[in-house]
């Protein structure tokens, strides 16, 4: 159902997380999406809780991240899907020691919503995935068919403003 043209994007959250389930059985989802800032580039961009399912409470300064804060914001601003012990291996984060957004969010895979046109890369949202009771054998992999899955919806229907 993601790829219809005729998508509603408010039925994306639910459709993505229904994959997300499928593949993975977390405790934890949770999707954000960055918010149009007048074409200022996303230095200082928002991203915005839209969906969520979780076993614990999402604390309301959880529900909007900076692009480049913390972990999400991290993964916002690289465009690169990460996994817990991506996070160990400092050379995937150029030598940084990167922070918890927040300790009630469970952040073992992390992926970037990614709009490419013309060249340029477009943030569109990230997904978080938490405390996953599955892991296939290529977990990355699978978080970036979901991500790119979910841009590909957002994008065909007409949320993005291509």
């Amino acid at each position: 159902d993601l790829n219809r043209s005729d998508l509603d994007e408010r039925q994306i959250p639910r459709l993505v997380f229904a994959l997300v389930d499928s593949i993975f059985e977390p405790e934890q989802k949770l999707l954000y999406m960055a918010v149009p800032n007048g074409g200022r580039g996303e230095r200082g961009q928002v991203l915005q809780l839209v969906e969520r399912s979780s076993t614990t409470d999402i604390p309301a300064v959880a529900t909007k991240i900076t692009v480049g804060e913390g972990k999400i914001g991290w993964v916002a601003s690289a465009k690169v899907e990460m996994l817990a012990e991506d996070w160990l291996n400092m050379t995937r984060t150029e030598g940084r020691a990167i922070e918890d957004n927040h300790p009630s969010l469970r952040l073992d895979l992390i992926g970037p919503l990614v709009h490419h046109v013309e060249g340029k890369d477009r943030l569109l949202g990230v997904l978080c995935i938490g405390n996953p009771v599955s892991h296939p054998r290529d977990e990355k992999a699978m978080l970036q068919m979901v991500t790119n899955l979910g841009s590909i919806a957002y994008t065909n229907s007409g949320a993005c403003g291509s």
